[in-house]
This record gives C-alpha cells, sequence and structure tokens, in this order.
C-alpha cells in the first residue's frame, strides 16, 4: 500500500509539472519491474517470517498437534 501511495504522489507531482517524458520513465519503472520486486520481496519476507515464528504448520494445527511444532516449510 505505501508503494502504491508514493507511486501515485510522484506521478501526480510529475503530471502537475508537465514533465511528460520523466514521467513515462517513472511509470515505466514503477510498472512491472517494480511490481515483481515488490512481489518477489514479499514473499521472501513472508517465509522469513513464518520460520521465525515457530508456530505450527497449516497440517499440525488442523491435526491439533502439541508442539515441538516442525513448522510451515513451503509457502505462506
Amino acid at each position: 500500500m505505501v508503494f502504491f501511495g508514493l507511486r501515485l504522489l510522484l506521478q501526480f507531482n510529475l503530471f502537475q509539472q508537465e514533465a511528460a517524458s520523466l514521467l513515462g520513465i517513472v511509470q515505466f519503472l514503477t510498472g512491472w519491474p517494480a511490481t515483481i520486486l515488490l512481489l518477489i520481496a514479499s514473499y521472501l519476507y513472508g517465509t522469513w517470517r513464518l520460520r521465525n515464528l515457530g508456530g505450527p504448520s497449516v497440517k499440525e494445527f488442523k491435526s491439533g498437534a502439541e508442539p515441538p511444532w516442525e513448522g510451515q516449510q513451503r509457502g505462506f
């Protein structure tokens, strides 16, 4: 949400300044390339956070397994 808010502010300011060429460059860089990097970063952060939480995996939670848990090993 922060990324898209900052992107909006930057593009709006460039639009108000009528900097068309710079606006085109910013739109390209904050489009697909930045979105892909944002998705990769959020996936890496999510898997790192799951490992550090130390809670049960979905399978262990549903079966009511007692600690120590193996934890979520894949996905998040």
